[in-house]
C-alpha cells in the first residue's frame, strides 16, 4: 500500500533528523470528504494528515493515581514530520515545539496516537495506541514526555490501520520507537471584534464561537490547525457574535468581524 511506503521514507528522514524542507505536492488538494462528527458543519474537502515523531528509546511508567502513563521519549528527532495520502502526497517537516504549540493536546480532545516499538518486539504485536497530553519537549536533552492513556477503539480516528498490530501490554522501557499522531480535531470558530482605545487599533475581543463544530486542518504556512475553510460570513450572520443581536460588546459588529485574533 502506498501509504506504507510513504511512512518507511518518513521514518527515514525522521531518523537522520532531516533538515526544514519545503512541502511537496504532485496533485490538486482533494481529498475524501471527512466523516460525520458531532454536528459538524458541511465544508469543504480536508486533507488529512499524520504526523511522525522518532526517538532513540523511552519509557512508560504509571501513574500514581493510576489515571493512565508518562510516557517518556529520549533522543528525539528535532522535527515531528507530516505527510498526506494519496493524490496529494504532501510531506514536510516541523520543529517539536512548533507543532506542538500549533497542533493543540486539550484534556478535552486530546489527540490519538499510534506508539510503534521496535525494541522489544512483543510476541504478538509491537504497537501501543493512546491518547496524548500535557506536553513537554526540552530540545537540549532532547526529550519529550506524555501524559499518556490506552485508546479502546480506534475507529474514526484515523489510526484504524495499526488496530490489527495494537498491543495490549506496555514494556517499561523500549528503544527505537516511531510516535504516530492523529490529524487536527473538529473544533469551533471564534469570532473576534475589534478592540479600539484612543483611536488606536490593538488586540482583536473574543465575541464568541459558532455554534456547530467544522474541520479544521493542518497548515505547514503557520504550523497550526486551522478552519478547512473561512466562516467569516457566518459570524456575521444575524444573531452570530459578530453582530448587536449576538453581543452587547461594542467591538462585536460585522464590520470589525475577523476569525482570527490577530492583533492590528
Amino acid at each position: 500500500m502506498r501509504v506504507m511506503c510513504l511512512i518507511a521514507i518518513i521514518l527515514a528522514v525522521g531518523c537522520t533528523q532531516a533538515q526544514d524542507r519545503q512541502p511537496t505536492t504532485d496533485g490538486p488538494q482533494k481529498a475524501p470528504a471527512a466523516g460525520a462528527g458531532d454536528e459538524v458543519a458541511a465544508q469543504p474537502e480536508k486533507v488529512p494528515f499524520m504526523f511522525v515523531q522518532t526517538a532513540e528509546g523511552g519509557t512508560f511508567e504509571a501513574r500514581p493515581d493510576r489515571s493512565g502513563f508518562r510516557l517518556t521519549l529520549r533522543g528525539v528527532a528535532p522535527q515531528t514530520v507530516y505527510f498526506s495520502d494519496r493524490p496529494q502526497r504532501i510531506a514536510g517537516g516541523v520543529p517539536n515545539g512548533a507543532f506542538l504549540d500549533g497542533l493543540g493536546f486539550s484534556e478535552a480532545n486530546p489527540p490519538n496516537a499510534a506508539i510503534v516499538l521496535s525494541e522489544p518486539k512483543s510476541a504478538d504485536s509491537d504497537v501501543v495506541v493512546m491518547t496524548l497530553t500535557n506536553p513537554a519537549y526540552d530540545a537540549a536533552a532532547r526529550t519529550l514526555v506524555y501524559d499518556a492513556k490506552p485508546l479502546e477503539k480506534t475507529d474514526g480516528t484515523g489510526l484504524a490501520f495499526w488496530t490489527d498490530r495494537r498491543d495490549e501490554t506496555l514494556p517499561a522501557s523500549f528503544a527505537n520507537v516511531s510516535v504516530f499522531v492523529d490529524d487536527c480535531p473538529d473544533a469551533r470558530v471564534h469570532c473576534y471584534g475589534a478592540y479600539y482605545t484612543g483611536g488606536q487599533r490593538k488586540c482583536r475581543t473574543d465575541c464568541g464561537v459558532l455554534d456547530k463544530k467544522v474541520g479544521f486542518c493542518w497548515s505547514y504556512m503557520t504550523m497550526s490547525c486551522h478552519p478547512c475553510r473561512d466562516h467569516l460570513d457566518e459570524c456575521k450572520a444575524p444573531g452570530a457574535p459578530c453582530t448587536s443581536s449576538g453581543s452587547i460588546d461594542p467591538t462585536c459588529r460585522p464590520h470589525s468581524c475577523s476569525t482570527t485574533p490577530d492583533c492590528m
